[in-house]
C-alpha cells in the first residue's frame, strides 16, 4: 500500500511545488507582473523628471535675461503683463540710461 501511495504523492507534491513557485514567479510581490509595473512607473518618473528639468532650464534662461547686465526688454514687458503690473493697452516706456544698482 505504501508503494502505491508514494507513487501518487511524489508526483503530486512535485506538481504542487512547481505550481506554487510558478504562481509566485508571475504574480508575487516581486514577480514578473510587479516588475513590469515598476518599470512603467520608472519610465513615467523619468519622463516627469525630464519635463521638470526642461521647465527649470526655461526659468533659468528667463532669469538670466532679466539680470541687470543683460536686460531683455521684450521679456521684461512680457513679465509685466504676466504679473498684471501692466494692462494690455498700456504703453511701457523703458529708459535705457537707468541702471538698477544698489548705489542709487
Amino acid at each position: 500500500m505504501w508503494e502505491r501511495f508514494s507513487k501518487f504523492v511524489a508526483p503530486l507534491l512535485t506538481i504542487l511545488c512547481i505550481g506554487y513557485f510558478s504562481y509566485h514567479l508571475v504574480k508575487g510581490d516581486r514577480g514578473l507582473l510587479a516588475w513590469i509595473q515598476l518599470e512603467k512607473k520608472r519610465a513615467e518618473a523619468t519622463r516627469y523628471l525630464a519635463e521638470i528639468k526642461e521647465k527649470n532650464q526655461a526659468r533659468w534662461r528667463k532669469i538670466l535675461h532679466l539680470q541687470n547686465r543683460s536686460l531683455d526688454l521684450d521679456l521684461l514687458g512680457e513679465q509685466a503683463y504676466f504679473l498684471e503690473l501692466a494692462h494690455p493697452d498700456d504703453i511701457i516706456i523703458l529708459v535705457p540710461e537707468y541702471t538698477f544698482s544698489k548705489e542709487n
